[in-house]
């Protein structure tokens, strides 16, 4: 090593070594980053598909109380007629809060194609022709 350079050459490695391992730890931190949203995504997923099940069986149970409360009504005159309106007005709650979740889960499932890169994939985007502009991979 000559001695008019000082060091320079050592110091200048190092400081690549410093950056490179910078950069290094970045990377590390976004993978990381990535993996919980991922993570917290599916698990996301599948509440919102538990949900939906119980909507689902909300809606049924409600059909079934509207169809029991219908005959109460017109064959034996004991039940009111806001009874039946009440049950009818729960049914599409509950077919309203079904949209919503099923909704919500693919507004998920699109968040979770475009954290793994795989929307264009999904949407066989690679090599197509958009407005005059060329999607390639």
């Amino acid at each position: 090593m000559p001695i008019y350079q000082g060091g320079a050459l050592t110091a200048s490695r190092e400081a690549a070594q410093q950056t490179l391992s910078a950069a290094n730890a970045g990377i590390r931190n976004a993978q990381l980053d990535a993996s919980q949203k991922l993570s917290a995504s599916r698990d996301e997923a599948v509440n919102l598909k538990q949900s939906i099940a119980i909507q689902r069986r909300q809606q049924l149970l409600g059909e079934q109380t509207r169809a029991l409360y219908q005959d109460q009504y017109l064959q034996l005159g004991t039940r009111p007629l806001l009874d039946l309106l009440n049950v009818d007005q729960e049914i599409y709650q509950a077919q309203f809060n079904q949209v919503l979740t099923e909704a919500q889960l693919r507004n998920l499932e699109l968040d979770c194609l475009f954290s793994t890169g795989k929307m264009r994939a999904v949407f066989a985007l690679d090599n197509q022709r958009i407005q005059g502009v060329e999607i390639r991979p």
